[in-house]
């Protein structure tokens, strides 16, 4: 493995070593300490992707190449209730500030995870992980950009240790990452199959009706509906699979895999950045207004013209701009919003896209961004708050971290998505989301398609297994 891999040189390293051991002792606890790697072989996070490790944090950025895999914690944090989800992320940079490391690991730490998408609301009843926030510095965070790929590796330095224990925990880490990679990568998709909830389509139609009612009485002017799909299946689906699956259909977005412990995970393939900080940039998509492709070109741009000219479609997309606009612009120096929207085409649909960008003004934490911006009307509704009180009471059960600001933490960039077009995996099956959203001129059949179709690529990969 380490000929293989070329994984560490420590010894270029032994100031970091004697540093971290200094600061313990003077504070008389453990210090969290990281060491980088030399480049390690491109297919080691293929082999990794199945460790028996928890938790497992996959990230895929399509559009940047960015691939980042993190295994088992080195350190966690876990809200319990809102106000603290919302707080986690600065937690998350004062996490990494402690971390003693060269600058060179500084720059690739992170740390992963996600807030749900209603943080004071009860936990989603098929994921046993309900935080309203939980996040993740990984013991292990493999970080692949193009053909380079390298380690991370990250560990406690104990008041009374010596720089040999140090060296001696670290090779320890080693040889764990060894044997994960020896792990058979073999296990295949489990038989799956739909299990349709009583009456689903009639409640579907009861609820959209319902909110169309309120539209016209005034109560809001756009609310995100979405319900779910569940499946069954013979054994537990195994995530490492699903994501080499997603990463291999995805065309943008990101692919997103979150195993926290057990066989439960939240995956998916997200088309939609909610924000993104490098520095004092700060960007976000807004993103609404969809229609189908159907493959044949010519069809395929008349659906797209259809959808660019669509009252009802621009109208749902121009709530998720003012919405957008209102929260981010007061928190920077100068904001962009192009004047007509784009397409994003996806393998099954495309989308209204609008990319907004500006500068932050000095002072404005990653928290107070997250906090003013999420969720959006692309997910929830507008107004807000109003929104979120009717997709409680209709929706019945709470969304989890469907919907959910998902992503990772470093010290000078940031970068979070929508957890839509995705699933929860567990131990006897599969719940696929699917939402639509809903202003005046809504047909509840036609949303009933809309929320299919977006449901219907995790459905199609999760039953592969039926049809093998």
């Amino acid at each position: 493995m380490r000929t293989q891999t070329s994984l560490l040189s420590l010894d270029a390293k032994r100031e970091v070593l004697d540093l971290a051991l200094e600061r313990s002792r003077r504070a008389g606890r453990a210090t969290l300490i990281a060491l980088g790697t030399l480049p390690v072989r491109q297919d080691l996070r293929e082999r990794l992707l199945d460790a028996p490790a928890t938790p497992k944090l996959v990230w895929t950025e399509l559009s940047t190449g960015y691939r980042f895999l993190g295994l088992a914690s080195a350190h966690g944090l876990r809200a319990l209730d809102a106000q603290t989800a919302w707080e986690s992320p600065d937690d998350c940079r004062a996490l990494l500030e402690a971390v003693i490391c060269a600058p060179e690991v500084r720059s690739g730490l992170r740390v992963f995870g996600g807030i749900a998408f209603d943080p004071a609301a009860a936990p989603y009843p098929a994921w046993p992980d309900g935080s309203p926030a939980r996040f993740v510095l990984p013991r292990v965070l493999l970080r692949q950009v193009g053909a380079e790929a390298s380690l991370i590796l990250t560990d406690w330095a104990q008041p009374e240790d010596t720089r040999e224990d140090l060296i001696r925990r670290f090779e320890d880490l080693l040889r764990v990452v060894e044997d994960w990679v020896s792990v058979d990568s073999s296990r295949g998709f489990p038989r799956a199959w739909p299990v349709v909830p009583e009456r689903a389509r009639e409640r579907w139609t009861d609820m959209v009706t319902s909110a169309l009612h309120r539209v016209d009485e005034g109560a809001f002017t756009k609310i995100v509906l979405a319900r779910d799909v569940p499946l069954r299946s013979e054994a537990p689906f195994p995530m490492g699979a699903v994501i080499r699956e997603l990463e291999a259909i995805a065309t943008s977005g990101t692919v997103f895999g979150f195993q926290f412990e057990g066989d439960s995970a939240f995956v998916g393939a997200t088309p939609e950045l909610l924000v993104s900080v490098t520095g004092d940039v700060v960007r976000s998509d807004c993103l609404a207004g969809t229609c189908r492709r159907t493959g044949d070109a010519q069809e395929d741009d008349r659906l797209a013209w259809a959808l660019l000219a669509d009252d009802k479609e621009r109208r749902e997309h121009e709530h998720v701009i003012a919405a957008v606009t209102e929260a981010l612009a007061p928190l920077c120096r100068n904001f962009d919003v192009p004047e007509t929207p784009t397409l994003m085409v996806l393998p099954t649909l495309q989308h209204l896209h609008t990319p907004v960008s500006g500068l932050l003004r000095e002072g404005v934490t990653l928290g107070s961004i997250l906090r003013r911006l999420h969720p959006t009307p692309a997910v929830g509704g507008t107004p807000r708050n109003t929104a979120l009180e009717v997709i409680s009471e209709l929706e019945v059960r709470p969304r989890g971290w469907y919907a959910g600001a998902i992503g990772w933490i470093g010290m000078e960039d940031a970068s979070f998505s929508v957890g839509i077009r995705s699933a929860v995996l567990h131990a006897e099956g599969a719940v696929v989301f699917g939402g639509a959203g809903i202003v005046r001129g809504s047909d509840p059949a036609a949303e009933w398609d809309e929320t299919q179709r977006k449901a219907a690529t995790l459905l199609d990969l999760l039953m592969r297994g039926t049809h093998e």
